[in-house]
């Protein structure tokens, strides 16, 4: 196995940011943390074609993060930009074996490093680094906030000079495409006009604004100009036409310039250039982690054989991929395996192809002796896949974050100890084990006999597998103490070997330290699975069995429903593994499955801040501002367009939809209570929450599975930041300053509710302490739902709900949509097809439809071509569900050629796997591929299995998708003819079945009397016309 990340580059590219020194220190540290050489060009990509570079060290990086500009330098290539410089650069790179070059810059650099990977396919990551704030898919780029406190600091000088001399200052500051800086400093500076690239205002309409001011009794101002602004005139040009018209105003200019790209950066730049530099390494790590392929195999057995066994497997079905031999290696997916079958590792030579990580899984090799070998042989490290006597022990999930860079030989322990470990973990950590016994049931190996036969060692070992149960010895408990040092000593254990082929279940008998009931023992499991072992340890209260585990990668599954407790020190728990390889949506299928859903949708119309760290101005009341009406009006206003669309949309109403100011009483209740349990403090008006107070009682961070040290918000010291205790504390109650529009009286004085504080206000009003389920976007998992748990849950004592569904991101175009890049899309636009991203328009059910052919819990990207592919796809079901009524039962049961029970449960099932609509869906259209077959003839069903058939499809498709029919308001005459006779054939189909013979004769005849001939065939009713 081959570690395929070993050496990246680093530039900084275009204009320099503050912050771009702090990104790069970041980027080596994190570099050399990992045992990777980081190379560092000077000059951006000019110097990837110079070949002008140096191999980063500590040093190189020492005492740079306040420093501003860039120790690598920055220029633009001209160069670069064609073919033969981008050639040259490729080259360059290829030849000092980069596998991964980071970019710190703006939207240009980006640019570069765009092509240079659809041209040459390196590996390429962006990070943001521009003053402008303009770089698609952030919030903010480094250097922004450095330079915007330098533009409020010049500004704040020249109002002085301004206010002493009674002149008008328009001020320039940089922003070509984006009006970041000019509007926010213009905000916080009181400038009487803002300019910016993003609003075409027009010199007439700034020059009312300034007489207005002036009509107001000031008598000097500031308008900020963004070099990017769209009146078409230079801020020169600008300010002669303001003298032009009032030759009595002192008209003065102030180009602020580089000066804002200079300057040490600000401490939220250093730390965002950090946080983003180690994630930029990150990534290349992750696309790493991703690529490590299988370079050789050394073993005994014939290649031919190898790929046979590869193909088949008597458990795991066949092998998904293509494998084949090819001049003495295995070929598998067209990747070369090299084979051998050396009996001594040392002559492997594991260098020659590549080899970074041995498995050594063949058991004569655990020693650290003897897996030495593997690295005489040319490997560099060694993984020893069973118990070692003398190797550090590591299992994922427990003490695998130990292993250091120097373990060059270590085991993963064995299959048992990997699902002992994770559960023993979670006992002791939170209980504390006193002694425990364990046992295994362990699933039948290789080296079992298939009928009684010799074994000197163990005798016992040496009868038949398939007839017996097989009691046997195990180390794997006495192992964990190997991984858990603090229960080294405390377990022991014994296995049973059993016929089965596949599947062996732990279960671990302990005497506890702290008294726990069963129930507390599954929550710290279930959360543990959801938490920190997520992907590891497992959690089910399914009544499963062994072969339910076939396949299910994590390491070890709880099962919650087969431990048993003595009393509250005395309890059994049992996991299981697979020893081979150790919201509206929701609600119409809850209703259909014939639940009582009490359905509650909130609007958040107060308490928003811009910053999720309870920074910056409410959006409500900066929308309001700019727009000059009231909060309550632009509440109104969005709420009105928001349910228009969700009823186009077919989207069943909420149960009750309360606004959070209409509940500020409960909210400031709930503070009240906080702060009387000591989980908060007030601080000149405000109130937070104390973060810290609440962990040392429960669990903070147990939704996302952060630590509480990671969860340090991107917070600025603005708004009264510097009133917390902590960083990760977060406001229940914020004091309203002077300028804030939505402000109620308190126990505090005025002000307005947190964020977070309004779901557990009307949750609680509403649904009660604790609920089953609740909704909600991705990017609110952390750190909105995290905050609304702690404050939850330090308010009644309960955890709020049961199940948490997080939607996914939609993105355009396989980019995320934004609008300040025109990467976006209403639903207006969708339906009136108004959009350059749309050939048409579209139905909402069609977008309804192409929406859940993606699980919720996946990035859904919108395109053209998907929803003209959607459109296809709906069209085809609709037209096979009015084919429903034409096919002709069989009268006899026997001759029921296909199973409706067997595709209704595979729906339901497909439901019941966490809202999956993709599978759903795909067994709607496998009954769609059946309705045409009962049409032509070649399958059938009696009565009441057709009749189960339609009424499971209608009821899938319209109540559960929600689906309607396409609107064909542009239908031809033809059209319109054609749908009120299959309209009339199906009512003569009723009559026909409820026997109506009149009825039935009666349209039969009508439509003959005018031109309309019906055709009763085995398939249906046809028509043509005389």
């Amino acid at each position: 196995m081959t570690k395929l990340l070993k050496k990246i580059a680093v530039i900084t590219s275009g204009g320099d940011a503050p912050g771009m020194n702090a990104a790069l220190r970041a980027v080596v540290r994190t570099s050399l943390f990992h045992d990777i050489e980081c190379y560092g060009f000077f000059r951006g990509y000019e110097g990837i074609v110079d070949n002008d570079f140096k191999l980063m060290d500590s040093k190189s990086v020492s005492a740079i993060i306040g420093r501003g500009g860039t120790i690598l330098k920055s220029a633009r290539s001209e160069r670069f930009r064609t073919v033969e410089g981008r050639k040259k650069a490729a080259e360059n790179l290829t030849s000092l074996g980069i596998q991964g070059l980071v970019v710190l810059g703006g939207d240009g650099s980006f640019t570069g490093a765009t092509i240079l990977h659809k041209e040459y396919g390196i590996n390429v990551v962006g990070v943001p680094c521009t003053i402008d704030n303009d770089i698609y898919g952030t919030q903010y780029t480094i250097g922004y906030d450095t330079a915007l406190n330098t533009v409020v600091d010049a500004v704040d000088k020249i109002r002085d000079t301004a206010s002493s001399h009674n002149r008008l200052f328009f001020i320039e500051v940089m922003g070509r495409d984006a009006g970041f800086i000019a509007l926010n400093a213009g905000v916080a500076t009181g400038a009487e006009e803002i300019l910016i690239p993003e609003e075409k205002k027009g010199v007439r309409g700034m020059f009312d604004a300034i007489e207005e001011s002036k009509r107001l009794g000031k008598t000097s101002g500031i308008v900020m100009v963004s070099e990017g602004e769209k009146s078409g005139k230079t801020i020169y040009e600008l300010a002669d036409y303001v003298t032009q018209k009032r030759p009595d105003y002192d008209v003065r200019v102030s180009v602020l310039g580089h000066m804002q790209r200079g300057g040490n950066p600000t401490c939220f730049d250093r730390v965002l250039a950090t946080r983003l530099g180690l994630n930029a390494v990150e990534a290349l790590l992750d696309v790493a982690r991703d690529g490590v392929t299988v370079v050789g195999i050394n073993d005994l057995l014939d290649v031919e054989y190898l790929a046979y066994m590869l193909k088949h497997d008597s458990v795991h079905g066949t092998f998904d991929g293509t494998v084949e031999v090819a001049d003495g290696k295995l070929i598998v997916n067209g990747n070369p395996v090299r084979i051998t079958a050396e009996r001594d590792p040392s002559n492997l030579k594991w260098d020659e192809v590549g080899a970074d990580y041995i498995i050594e899984s063949t058991g004569f090799f655990t020693s650290r002796e003897k897996a030495a070998l593997h690295i005489k042989g040319g490997a560099k490290r060694v993984a020893i896949s069973a118990p070692s006597p003398d190797a550090p022990m590591f299992v994922m999930g427990v003490n695998n974050t130990e292993l250091k860079a120097s373990d060059e030989i270590f085991s993963n322990a064995s299959c048992t100890t990997n699902c002992l470990a994770p559960i023993a973990k979670v006992l002791n950590d939170h209980f504390g084990i006193v002694e425990g016994l364990m046992t295994t049931v362990h699933a039948t190996t290789a080296t079992q006999k298939t009928v009684d036969g010799p074994s000197m060692k163990d005798w016992r070992g040496g009868r038949a597998a398939i007839h017996n149960i097989i009691p046997s010895s195990t180390g794997a408990a006495k192992a964990v103490g190997k991984v858990i040092p603090a229960l080294n000593g405390k377990l022991t254990g014994m296995a049973f070997r059993v016929p089965t082929m596949d599947v062996s279940v732990v279960d671990l008998t302990a005497r506890l330290e702290k008294p726990a009931t069963y129930n507390e023992i599954k929550k710290a499991m279930k959360n543990a699975s959801e938490g920190a072992m997520a992907g590891v340890l497992g959690y089910t209260e399914e009544l499963l069995v062994s072969q339910d585990f076939v396949g299910d990668t994590r390491t070890s599954i709880f099962d919650a429903n087969a431990g048993v407790a003595l009393n509250d020190n005395f309890v059994k728990v049992v996991s299981w593994r697979d020893t081979v390889w150790s919201v509206p949506f929701s609600n119409r299928y809850l209703k259909h499955l014939g639940y009582k859903v009490r359905y509650v949708r909130n609007i958040t119309d107060v308490g928003h801040l811009e910053n999720d760290a309870d920074a910056g101005e409410d959006r409500i009341a900066k929308k309001a501002r700019l727009e000059q009406l009231e909060p309550m009006e632009i509440a109104q206003r969005y709420t009105v367009d928001f349910h228009t669309v969700l009823q186009k949309f077919n989207t069943l109403p909420p149960s009750i939809e309360p606004l959070a100011t209409a509940h500020i009483i409960e909210q400031i209740d709930i503070t009240k209570n906080l702060l009387e349990k000591g989980l908060a403090y007030e601080k000149d008006g405000s109130v937070y929450f104390d973060v810290f107070a609440y962990n040392e009682q429960k669990e903070y961070g147990i939704l996302s599975g952060r630590k509480i040290e990671e969860a340090i918000h991107n917070t600025r010291q603005l708004d009264g930041q510097t009133e917390k205790k902590n960083p990760q504390d977060f406001a229940l109650w914020k004091k309203a300053s002077d300028a804030h529009i939505m402000r109620w009286n308190s126990p505090w004085g005025e002000g307005f509710p947190g964020w977070h504080l309004e779901c557990t206000a009307m949750s609680v009003k509403y649904l009660g302490e604790q609920f089953d389920i609740h909704g909600g976007g991705i990017d609110l998992k952390f750190p909105h739902h995290e905050c609304e748990i702690a404050q939850g849950v330090g308010h009644t004592g309960c955890t709020p709900a049961n199940y948490w569904m997080h939607a996914n991101m939609l993105t355009l175009n396989g980019e995320k949509m934004a609008k300040s890049t025109g990467n976006h899309i209403t639903p207006a636009q969708i339906f009136t097809g108004d959009s350059p991203h749309l050939p048409k328009a579209f139905d909402a059910s069609v977008v309804r439809f192409f929406m859940l052919q993606a699980h919720y819990r996946g990035v859904l990207d919108f395109s053209a071509d998907a929803l003209l592919a959607a459109e296809k796809g709906f069209e085809k079901l609709m037209d096979a569900l009015e084919k429903l009524d034409r096919i002709t039962p069989t009268s006899d049961p026997d001759r029921n050629t296909w199973s409706v029970v067997d595709w209704q449960e595979k729906c339901y099932t497909a439901m019941s796997d966490d809202f999956n609509s993709p599978v759903l869906i795909a067994h709607l259209f496998e009954a769609v591929k059946i309705i045409h077959r009962f049409l032509e003839g070649t399958h059938t069903l009696d009565k009441k299995n057709l009749e189960r058939f339609k009424n499971t499809l209608n009821a899938f498709v319209f109540d559960v998708l929600g689906l309607l029919p396409l609107q064909k308001s542009t239908a031809t005459t033809d059209d319109k003819l054609s749908q009120t006779v299959q309209l009339l054939i199906r009512m003569r189909a009723d009559a026909r079945r409820l026997k109506n013979w009149a009825l039935s004769d009666q349209i039969r005849d009508e439509l003959l009397a005018m031109g309309i001939v019906l055709k009763d065939t085995k398939n249906g009713t046809d028509f043509e016309i005389d």
